[in-house]
């Protein structure tokens, strides 16, 4: 464009030229062809300024389409975490049982105790036993219970069934807890379904939405209870019928939805999160407003599609499903139309209409163009710095973000992608993407994953990896992948987000860690238990 600028001032005396000799006649024909030119130039410039303006907010649009999309799977991942956390205690709840012959109160309270559940498992409102009591024994039992020191004791609801299950045990074992105390959950259709599975699958199962018993009047949550099956450990539970006939109860816990999520979202990692998005969780598979557990806002978002950005996301954890809804709020749409389009769009159209008020005064006069030029130049740097600030919508994620084209070679990284692997953004450039920061033994694992999205096989993924960086540190990263294709379908590319999550997985083998002791304990316990049945054997 800038050749013909340089250009106009020539045909302009070439015409003047012509206009003064023979060839006036000739000239006069080309004035009104001129006086459109400014027009022509300010339609050329305001669609150029409007492709730079649509390209500006495309880009910003990815980049904060990658980042939604890496919050709504961090949110999921970080759901399943605490889920599978609360199983883990269940299940060491399990090892209690099978470890003793009768697992006395003073025993379970002094195990639970020991979980410290206020600092290890915010949210959760307890860890209980629910012992499977046959009619022909519930006299039996509650007998026995009344002579502990509880002589108000009764499975509630009364009447009679098939099977009685009661909580004898949940700890801690005051406030809200002692509501739960003899009642028998089996009793109730959503609960009682959870335990069944448990029972019959042999595995840990989530229930539906309930309304626990421990809640009052006040600050009523929707809730929902993790149960794992306690069967007698001296006996067979390979089949189904072998489970029923052995059960001895449910290790369990309840959980009020509302207390469990904001532990969830309370952490530092989710700080930014709290203020840009909503999140909502729904129980099933469908979102309406009977199935709704938790809402960060308490504003119901499932019929309002008027969000910039709206995810959905299945978390399936224990024969049971909950749906995710992330939605966009104001303050993470305003970085989509933040200042530097705006600018780009002022300067674009401004600068526009200078050049053809210029494109005039040269139709006028070309002694004037020098300056005309100047300005322009003058505004074309100031388009310059607009696309320069824009670039810091990219960079000021906290997120280490990059973008890869379709040969998997990085083609833009941020500050957190630079300052995560410490390497300068010229030594970035250029590399095969995020297959050179990985670390060689989850190469092929990484390289096999980008190869699907190539083969458009799946446009994203999330997974842990180890990552090395410039100095030789190995940390341990949550990789979020989501491929990009063109109009034919083809591979255009990739967006990679990266987060350091080395002192989480440190934190999990701590509670792993604590999980095989308490293993040893119990096979030294049972070891002990053998040796005491040997020896009273040997002494009859």
């Amino acid at each position: 464009m800038w050749q013909r600028f340089r250009e106009w001032p020539r045909q302009l005396r070439r015409l003047d030229s012509s206009a003064s000799g023979d060839g006036a006649d000739f000239a006069r024909p080309k004035k009104p062809i001129l006086l459109l030119l400014p027009g022509l130039v300010l339609v050329a410039g305001l669609a150029a300024t409007a492709v730079l303006w649509w390209n500006a907010r495309q880009d910003a649009a990815r980049a904060l389409e990658a980042e939604f999309q890496f919050w709504a799977d961090r949110v999921v991942y970080a759901i399943e975490y605490r889920l599978k956390g609360h199983v883990q205690v269940l299940r060491g709840v399990v090892g209690l049982f099978d470890a003793s012959e009768n697992v006395e109160r003073q025993e379970f309270l002094a195990y639970v105790g020991a979980l410290r559940l206020d600092e290890r498992f915010p949210g959760i409102q307890g860890v209980g036993f629910a012992v499977a009591v046959p009619p022909d024994q519930k006299a039996a039992h509650t007998a026995a219970i009344r002579r502990e020191g509880f002589p108000d004791y009764a499975i509630r609801p009364d009447g009679e069934r098939e099977l009685y299950t009661s909580i004898i045990y949940l700890e801690p074992f005051s406030g809200r807890n002692l509501r739960a105390f003899g009642y028998d959950m089996f009793s109730e259709p959503v609960r009682r379904a959870a335990m069944e599975r448990a029972r019959d699958e042999n595995r840990a199962t989530l229930s539906g939405k309930v309304k626990l018993v421990q809640e009052t009047e006040t600050d009523v949550q929707p809730g929902f209870l993790i149960y794992v099956p306690v069967y007698r450990h001296d006996a067979p539970h390979a089949t189904v019928e072998e489970r029923r006939a052995h059960l001895v109860g449910w290790a369990y816990s309840p959980l009020r939805m509302y207390d469990m999520m904001r532990s969830v979202l309370g952490t530092v990692e989710f700080d930014n999160l709290r203020q840009a998005l909503d999140v909502e969780i729904y129980d099933g598979e469908h979102p309406s407003a009977a199935a709704l557990m938790f809402d960060s806002d308490a504003e119901p978002d499932f019929a309002n599609t008027g969000a910039a950005f709206r995810a959905v996301r299945p978390i399936e954890y224990g024969g049971h499903r909950w749906s995710l809804l992330l939605t966009s709020n104001a303050s993470f749409e305003q970085r989509l139309r933040g200042d530097e389009s705006k600018l780009i769009a002022l300067g674009g159209v401004g600068g526009s209409l200078l050049v053809a008020f210029l494109i005039g005064v040269l139709v006028s006069g070309h002694l004037r163009v020098t300056a005309a030029l100047r300005q322009m130049a003058l505004a074309n740097g100031q388009l310059a710095a607009s696309e320069k600030r824009f670039r810091a919508i990219f960079d000021t994620s906290l997120v280490g973000i990059a973008t890869c084209g379709s040969n998997l070679v990085f083609t833009q990284v941020n500050q957190a992608f630079h300052q995560l692997f410490e390497y300068a953004e010229d030594e970035l450039i250029g590399l095969r993407g995020i297959v050179d920061v990985t670390h060689p033994d989850d190469t092929e694992s990484v390289r096999l994953r980008i190869e699907k999205m190539v083969r458009r096989e799946a446009e994203h993924c999330v997974v842990e990896t180890r990552c090395v960086a410039r100095s030789g540190r190995t940390f341990a990263a949550l990789t979020a992948a989501r491929a990009s294709y063109d109009d034919a379908g083809h591979f255009a590319g990739v967006t990679v987000a990266v987060l350091d999550i080395t002192e989480r997985k440190q934190a999990a083998a701590e509670l792993e860690r604590y999980r095989h002791h308490l293993e040893e304990l119990v096979a030294h316990r049972t070891a002990e238990l053998a040796a005491a049945r040997d020896a009273a054997e040997a002494a009859s």
